[in-house]
């Protein structure tokens, strides 16, 4: 996880042995763990731009990714072969150890999250409505979409289960936070926990 003060750190399963991965004047945020555990992608200003760098899981090893387009880390495959990020609402891949950048759709995204393994990515848009769409991201095809309000519900976050087909996402309607659930199999999306009005519960 990132700080305030632009630090990234590492604490177990369990919320105990906490570890400061990163530090310095830049401003590391947004870390992405990869899955098998071993690199950790995040966004950094340390070169004076906005791009990707990855570090061992123990801190080790600094290493710049991107280097036309910058931008953050979205996910990475679970071969470990690339990575996607996005900027300016835009998603992107790029080799997991740096290389040539392509953009994998013109399709503007926000607060855009890719799945566990990274092959598909989930995120809000306004398309003849307030909606949630999923799209592929070897392919670039958006697989579905949906409404997810009607209007008056504001997005919060946007994140995926483990089973890599099960979008959840935190909607507030009049100050009070709910908890939504649809899996790519299911027609409409099921709103699993009214997580009341305190802030915290959906931070």
């Amino acid at each position: 996880y990132s700080t305030f003060d632009g630090d990234i750190w590492s604490i177990n399963s369990s919320g105990g042995e906490r570890r400061q991965l990163t530090s310095g004047p830049a401003g590391d945020l947004y870390p992405q763990l990869s899955p098998d555990g071993a690199r950790v992608y995040f966004k950094s200003t340390r070169n004076g731009g906005s791009h990707v760098w990855r570090i061992n899981a123990d801190g080790t090893e600094p290493r710049q990714v991107t280097g036309e387009t910058g931008g953050g880390p979205c996910g990475s495959t679970a071969d470990g072969k690339w990575l996607y990020f996005t900027k300016d609402k835009n998603l992107y891949r790029v080799p997991a150890d740096g290389g040539d950048e392509s953009k994998v759709s013109d399709v503007r995204m926000l607060r855009a999250v890719c799945s566990p393994n990274a092959e598909r990515v989930a995120y809000f848009f306004l398309g003849g409505g307030f909606k949630i769409g999923v799209m592929n991201t070897a392919s670039g095809k958006v697989e579905s979409s949906f409404e997810y309000g009607d209007g008056k519900a504001l997005p919060q976050y946007l994140g995926w289960s483990p089973d890599n087909r099960t979008v959840n996402f935190v909607l507030s309607t009049g100050g009070r936070n709910a908890l939504w659930q649809r899996s790519i199999d299911e027609a409409a999306p099921r709103m699993v926990a009214d997580l009341g009005g305190d802030p915290r519960a959906v931070g």
